[in-house]
């Protein structure tokens, strides 16, 4: 599944997505796989070639410690612009973390890679299992035992990142499956029955408190309010696509006279802007390598 979503996902070419650029395949028609049920298959091996970035999203915080605020846009900007892409194109990632998010930190570039997980949910009725995602960034859906989840799923990985990046170090730190649901609660306070129907799991619930913000000492009041958005018990309710991309909060990305380390940023422009905010529509400028024709090669020794 994960080479068809990336072959599908290259068609498009969206700047804030990886790009496949080679599938090399390689049989061993001596070796078998043994199963289930004594079942055994031919043993195929297959590599896949991506474009080069030096780092992911995890690397660079760990390198280079607190984020400015201005990088914290730009990369939250780019993430959320390509979730939305996914999940308009009914691509759930399910494992959306720093990890999985490639970085060219000296541009500012940021694009998701990672699919292995990902699958195609066309519709509410469709069921998968809720056992996905890194326990940190996992809904609480999830969480709770749902098996018929959509892409907003993603959202709340996406709105992990954010705080994160706010907070300089992971925002829901669960060492167990318990642990992450009480930190969300202790955040979020306890969901209402509307958003345990909502989330399609069963759990006794209490009354919902306010959001806190008082985990995120250094975030300015409208990251806070931001992040409130997206962090929602409610899968529906949460923030993304162009009303999170168009909020006032990165309008510095897009203003000519920002300065990141002494020059303009020059991995947005106010065409992917307007591209973002239209649903990216039409998709902005596509990366130069053509991988529309890629390369999948199958040796057989």
């Amino acid at each position: 599944m994960e080479v068809q979503i990336l072959m599908m996902l290259n068609r498009m070419h969206h700047k804030n997505i990886v790009q496949l650029l080679y599938k090399f395949s390689q049989s061993y028609p001596d070796q078998k796989v043994c199963c289930e049920f004594d079942t055994h298959f031919k043993l195929i091996c297959t590599a896949l070639v991506f474009e080069f970035f030096p780092m992911n999203l995890y690397e660079v915080r760990e390198r280079y410690g607190p984020l400015s605020i201005l990088d914290i846009k730009l990369y939250i900007w780019q993430l959320f612009r390509g979730q939305a892409h996914l999940e308009k194109n009914n691509v759930c990632h399910r494992d959306i973390k720093p990890q999985n998010l490639l970085v060219d930190h000296k541009s500012g570039m940021l694009k998701i890679t990672d699919f292995g997980s990902s699958k195609i949910i066309h519709d509410k009725a469709t069921t998968s299992h809720h056992y996905h995602v890194t326990r940190y960034y996992r809904a609480p859906e999830l969480i709770l035992g749902s098996i018929r989840y959509r892409c907003e799923i993603d959202r709340w990985s996406c709105g992990c990142v954010f705080g994160e990046l706010l907070k300089n170090h992971v925002l829901f730190p669960g060492q167990t499956t318990n642990q992450q649901l009480r930190l969300v609660i202790n955040i979020l306070g306890y969901p209402s029955p509307r958003d345990i129907a909502a989330m399609r799991v069963t759990s006794e619930v209490l009354q919902s408190d306010d959001f806190r913000d008082d985990l995120i000492k250094r975030a300015d009041h409208n990251a806070l309010n931001l992040l409130a958005q997206v962090l929602v018990y409610n899968p529906v309710n949460r923030l993304s696509g162009p009303r999170f991309l168009e909020n006032s909060y990165f309008s510095e990305l897009f203003d000519p006279h920002t300065k990141r380390n002494g020059q303009r940023i020059k991995v947005l422009s106010k065409k992917d802007f307007e591209c973002a905010v239209a649903g990216d529509e039409v998709l902005s400028e596509s990366i130069t390598t053509d991988t529309s024709e890629m390369q999948v090669l199958h040796i057989i020794p």
